[in-house]
């Protein structure tokens, strides 16, 4: 029997990922981990047989969310910081000032750009109300709008350009023990799922 391992960080209904609804589904929540978590939890029912064939799905819509609550939610409240805090303190403990974040956001960009022109990942893309593209990729990325970009708080190596954009957005795939694959007519495995594990590292190095 397939199932539906489903993540959301705002709390998305299981609802939609098949066109029937007798499909068992399970939804998790965990803000920035919980489509990770969601493949965990396919894997899971494969490895003790409770499915042969999972969909793992993720997805976020912050444009939905309110900005009085969308903005605090960026404060850690275990730690008592925002998370940018722990991503600067991370980023200097391992060597990465303000110009290398800044390098390695423009060569991301670049990348993605390059990517997106070449068709790479065309055929993992699922248009959503006409948008067949990731439109948070610069289209034009050059060094001097990452170095003259504002930093999130006084003194943090953590700006607006070299994080992480706040976009909406959503992924899914599909997984299969070895022996449902048997069965899957014309099914081509894409990867392996190997391992995972859970780490608690002090909240404040989120």
């Amino acid at each position: 029997m397939p199932a539906a391992a489903f993540s959301s960080s705002r709390g998305q209904s299981v609802t939609g990922l098949y066109e029937v609804d007798c499909v068992p589904g399970l939804a998790v929540c965990l803000a920035c981990g919980a489509g990770l978590y969601a493949m965990m939890v396919a894997a899971q029912e494969l490895r003790l047989g409770t499915a042969g064939v999972v969909a793992a799905a993720g997805a976020d819509s912050p444009s939905n969310i309110r900005r009085a609550v969308l903005v605090p939610s960026f404060t850690d409240l275990s730690a008592g910081e925002p998370i940018s805090a722990g991503a600067h303190r991370l980023a200097l403990e391992y060597g990465f000032d303000r110009s290398a974040q800044d390098r390695w956001a423009l060569l991301s960009h670049t990348r993605a750009k390059a990517a997106r022109k070449s068709g790479l990942f065309d055929s993992e893309i699922v248009p959503v109300s006409g948008l067949d593209f990731d439109d948070a990729v610069l289209s034009n990325p050059e060094p001097g709008h990452f170095s003259s970009s504002e930093a999130l708080y006084p003194d943090s190596s953590t700006t607006h350009a070299n994080t992480h954009a706040i976009v909406d957005g959503g992924a899914a795939l599909m997984m299969a023990s070895a022996s449902a694959l048997t069965g899957l007519a014309g099914a081509k495995p894409v990867g392996r799922y190997l391992a995972d594990a859970v780490v608690a590292p002090d909240p404040r190095n989120m």
